[in-house]
Parts: structure tokens; C-alpha cells; sequence
């Protein structure tokens, strides 16, 4: 699922109506593939403490998946 970095907090605030439908409880987990750490802290402020930052981002992480060690 792709969200705009824009449309971030208010798709996954679990307050809001608007939000997205998977976003029903705090600990989902969330992977952003472009601003990992910015992502991490503003959805960490709404309240959902599972989400992380990945060094090297999303397509760092693909890499590793498709290429175990």
C-alpha cells in the first residue's frame, strides 16, 4: 500500500474516521521504503510503537529478503 508522506499521520491516527482501515490498533507494523526514519517518528507519536526505521530503506531491506545470507 503506498501512502503519501503528507497523508501519513491523519490515514493512521486511530482517532480520526478518515483513518485507513488496517490501522485499527497500536501495535501494527508499519515498513516506509523512502523516509524510514521520519516515518517512524510521527506514526511512534500517534501511538503505534511497533513501527521502526530500516537503514538503507525499504529497497535495502528487499535486497537482504531476496538475497539471504
Amino acid at each position: 500500500m503506498i501512502i503519501e508522506r503528507n497523508d501519513l499521520e491523519w490515514r493512521f491516527d486511530l482517532r480520526p474516521d478518515e483513518r485507513l482501515p488496517i490501522a485499527d490498533r497500536f501495535d501494527l507494523r508499519v515498513i516506509d521504503r523512502n523516509h524510514s526514519s521520519l516515518t517512524a517518528a510521527s506514526l511512534q507519536d500517534l501511538g503505534l510503537w511497533r513501527t521502526t526505521g530500516i537503514e538503507g530503506g525499504y529497497s535495502r531491506w528487499e535486497e537482504k529478503v531476496s538475497r539471504p545470507t
